[in-house]
């Protein structure tokens, strides 16, 4: 099962997309999850997938992973 860790975040997805500033992040954040399970694992693979979460979590993603 993977972390509950967010690669993008509410204000990102406010600021890029049409979304509302209005709507509560308590509704955003598990949309983004999900998103986040069903379309980025299976494109990166759960290796990579999980190793961007931990990285993203202990604040040492590399430089390639940043970009990524």
């Amino acid at each position: 099962m993977s972390q509950n860790i967010l690669f993008i975040s509410e204000n990102t997805i406010k600021s890029r997309t049409g979304v509302s500033d209005a709507i509560d992040g308590k509704q955003l954040k598990p949309q983004i999850k999900i998103a986040q399970d069903m379309y980025l694992q299976p494109a990166l693979g759960s290796t990579l997938y999980l190793r961007l979460q931990t990285g993203v979590s202990a604040a040492n993603l590399t430089a390639s992973e940043m970009v990524l």
